[in-house]
């Protein structure tokens, strides 16, 4: 019997604390809903706002840039920045989101869904007057009906922080992202492993089978009408992607995080705090590209306050 007694103490209780572990499944592509010549409409949302030290935004580089990087931390938090979220209407696959935005959670809490490190000291937060969820049922989108969500990238500060508002959603990521963003330590680099645990339900895209499409080296067809392409735009983070839309007049080019700020496209200028300013070189290349060869398409960066004040609610 006291045998039996110390195998039993040589089991440890489970953890009810512990996170599950996430089992990701590669994409497989195109996705249901696809219909030739479908064209979607866009809906550009804001989540909140986050604010930032100014210097954060102004994108220098040189020999002076790591210790502008340390000195940020200085510096009062004085810029706002808006926090976007994009609802996209296919006409027979349904609503699909790009991005999640911020958490609810964000201004009141901050660290339970982005860790103390970003949600207390890097940036501070401030939600808009409607969650995403609400801004969704505004415009007749049951947000439990979302299925695909499409991730740029998973930041959790400012992007993948609301995962745990969509528990239907299929999440779409690279699948190099996905490596960087659960790695040991990955919080070091604006990650955080519990916000992402709060979906099992994670789509690893693979571009070793993309092919090129205009200005874009790497391109992944998800529906297999055109209508919606995945881009690869690494640079800013390890697999960070941009989204193409096929609207009804033009397309409609999403870089998100490729550049911040218009000014950054405009004068190809790399973020001084980027995973790699080569690969972000090459990104800002051929998003500049694309924009010379369509001059009318509607091209959307992601956090430049200027623009986002000028975007109309909806575009077909």
């Amino acid at each position: 019997m006291a045998g039996a007694v110390a195998c039993l103490q040589l089991t440890p209780a489970p953890d009810p604390t512990r996170r599950p572990a996430i089992a990701p499944t590669i994409l497989a592509l195109p996705l249901e809903g696809g219909a030739e010549g479908a064209a979607v409409r866009l809906h550009p949302l804001v989540s909140g706002e986050m604010q930032i030290r100014p210097w954060l935004g102004e994108l220098r580089e040189g020999p002076a840039a790591a210790l502008r990087e340390l000195l940020t931390f200085l510096q009062p938090k004085t810029t706002w920045l808006p926090v976007p979220v994009y609802l996209v209407e296919h006409p027979v696959a349904g609503p699909i989101l790009v991005e999640t935005g911020l958490d609810p959670s964000a201004a009141s809490d901050p660290a339970k869904t982005m860790g103390r490190l970003f949600g207390s000291v890097l940036f501070s937060y401030r939600l808009a007057k409607r969650t995403v969820r609400e801004q969704l049922a505004d415009r007749g989108i049951d947000p439990d009906a979302i299925r695909t969500v499409v991730m740029t990238h998973l930041h959790t500060d400012d992007h993948a922080g609301g995962v745990g508002q969509f528990p239907g959603g299929d999440f779409i990521v690279d699948r190099r992202e996905w490596e960087v963003a659960t790695a040991r330590r990955s919080i070091l680099k604006g990650y955080y492993r519990p916000v992402l645990a709060r979906s099992g339900r994670w789509k690893l895209a693979d571009y070793a089978t993309a092919q090129p499409y205009g200005a874009f080296a790497r391109t992944l067809d998800l529906f297999g009408d055109g209508s919606v392409r995945l881009l690869s735009t690494p640079g800013h983070s390890a697999g960070h992607q941009s989204v193409l839309l096929r609207l009804q007049s033009r397309e409609a080019l999403l870089y998100v995080d490729a550049a911040h700020y218009e000014r950054q496209l405009r004068e190809e200028l790399t973020f001084p705090m980027a995973h790699s300013k080569r690969t972000h070189r090459e990104t800002l290349a051929e998003i500049h590209r694309f924009v010379v060869e369509h001059p009318n398409a509607l091209v959307i960066p992601g956090h430049d306050p200027r623009v986002w004040s000028q975007l109309e609610p909806v575009y077909e």
